[in-house]
């Protein structure tokens, strides 16, 4: 019998444990969702849509640029620094 009750009071402890993981879970899905929506509702500025890279550089420096794979070359660098920051951001600056 004292076993019984004993493993009731464990399993209650561990299903509350759970319960309040989830809560955090679903409040961290919450929180992301608006502000995707948030970020989303927001326009974008029309001196960003109406430009682009060729008519602000020259054509030599376009096509130097696709040649080289500059834009692949920025897009390794650029989620190497969001790894980083994110690693940082997750362990409190441990790492």
């Amino acid at each position: 019998m004292w076993e019984e009750i004993k493993q009731f009071v464990v399993d209650f402890f561990v299903s509350l444990g759970n319960l309040f993981r989830d809560l955090g879970l679903w409040f961290y899905e919450k929180i992301s969702g608006l502000l995707v929506y948030i970020f989303d509702s927001i326009p974008l500025p029309s001196f960003i849509t109406t430009t682009s890279l060729d008519s602000l550089l020259p054509s030599e420096i376009v096509w130097f640029l696709s040649v080289t794979s500059f834009p692949e070359a920025l897009l390794i660098i650029s989620a190497g620094i969001t790894f980083r920051i994110l690693r940082r951001f997750l362990t409190l600056g441990i790492w």
